[in-house]
């Protein structure tokens, strides 16, 4: 039964990291995107 909750804790903990990942990417990428319209504009 330890190896199943270990198992568990270690799926659970790479599923938030990578979703904190991918998260954190698409405010990155949304945020360049507001710049770079920005920039254009006063262009």
């Amino acid at each position: 039964m330890q190896n199943i909750t270990s198992l568990f804790t270690f799926y659970y903990r790479a599923i938030t990291s990578s979703f904190f990942v991918i998260f954190f990417l698409i405010f990155y990428i949304k945020m360049r995107i507001i710049t770079h319209q920005t920039t254009n504009s006063y262009k």
